[in-house]
């Protein structure tokens, strides 16, 4: 980490990356769904003040992170076999719509993966163990505006929106997670003096 980001890191919350005076800790849920969810970030999205993977983590009981360092990195993921998904859309592999976990017979877990488009199909390629689990399947809508990143995926979705639209799929338990990442958003362009703006422009 360099110089500029070790004094960014100083005046932020270490874990919802907020500026401290913008800190949403005390405010977010406490989520007790029937899967367990384990992203795996990528090593970019680490110190980004953006990422909302810190939401996730502390919203959803038992989620738990693991960093990709890059490919010939070693990382166990220690999944269940015959009971793990990838929240990532399909390729040539199999995949199941995310309603269907609502009755799965086992305790689900599923991965999903915190970075950009590309660095997100990377790891989906590379990480051991990922390559042949099925894609979960939110379904079809665009990402709610006004949003901290340009997303260069029509539909791409910040990684607590995706969990939100996971869990409302799967247990009805979305709201309360994408009202925190809602108010995340509204503090960040707040911060940066575009919010207003951004309430003028759907396009962001």
């Amino acid at each position: 980490m360099g110089k500029r980001s070790r004094v960014a890191s100083k005046t932020r919350c270490d874990r919802c990356r907020l500026r401290t005076e913008d800190c949403l800790c005390a405010e977010l849920p406490r989520l007790a769904p029937r899967l367990d969810l384990v992203i795996v970030r990528h090593r970019r999205e680490r110190y980004k003040p953006t990422s909302t993977t810190g939401l996730v983590l502390q919203s959803v009981v038992g989620a738990r992170e693991v960093t990709w360092e890059g490919r010939g990195t070693p990382l166990e993921l220690d999944l269940p076999a015959g009971d793990s998904f990838v929240l990532f859309p399909p390729q040539d592999g199999p995949s199941i719509p995310a309603a269907e976990l609502r009755s799965w017979p086992r305790r689900p877990t599923v991965v999903v993966l915190d970075g950009t488009w590309r660095q997100c199909r990377k790891m989906r390629n590379h990480v051991p163990g990922l390559g042949g689990l099925p894609a979960v399947l939110l379904p079809p809508g665009p990402a709610s505006r006004p949003a901290m990143r340009l997303q260069v995926r029509e539909g791409g979705l910040a990684t607590a929106e995706a969990v939100a639209r996971l869990l409302d799929e799967t247990e009805g338990l979305g709201a309360p997670l994408q009202a925190a990442y809602r108010e995340m958003v509204r503090r960040v362009l707040v911060s940066r003096g575009t919010w207003d703006r951004a309430q003028e422009d759907p396009a962001d």
